[in-house]
């Protein structure tokens, strides 16, 4: 027995929230290159991997940033189960103009 693609990706979704630093997450902008290649099987203990590649201010907010993710999710045999590249809009801190 396996989790089914939509499940595993659900996992996912559920452990962004997790993510530390946390983000204020505004609106996901959609992923790209998502893959399966293990399954995810009862039992598995699943660890969640973000890696910022890119990141810039709105160009229609200065208050607001889009940042690109490389996403792994792994079981604790540390094979991915889920990869893709995420995109999302966030709020900036105030003190962050400078830094993007």
């Amino acid at each position: 027995m396996t989790a089914s693609g939509a499940h595993t990706f659900a996992i996912f979704i559920s452990l962004t929230s997790k993510l530390q630093p946390p983000l204020r997450v505004l609106a996901g902008l959609g992923w790209d290159e998502v893959r399966l290649p293990n399954a995810v099987r009862p039992g598995d203990h699943l660890d969640l991997e973000s890696i910022v590649l890119e990141k810039r201010e709105s160009r229609s907010s200065s208050d607001r940033g889009i940042l690109r993710n490389q996403i792994h999710l792994r079981n604790q045999r540390r094979e991915t189960v889920l990869q893709c590249i995420g995109n999302v809009l966030v709020a900036r801190r105030p003190d962050a103009k400078a830094s993007m």
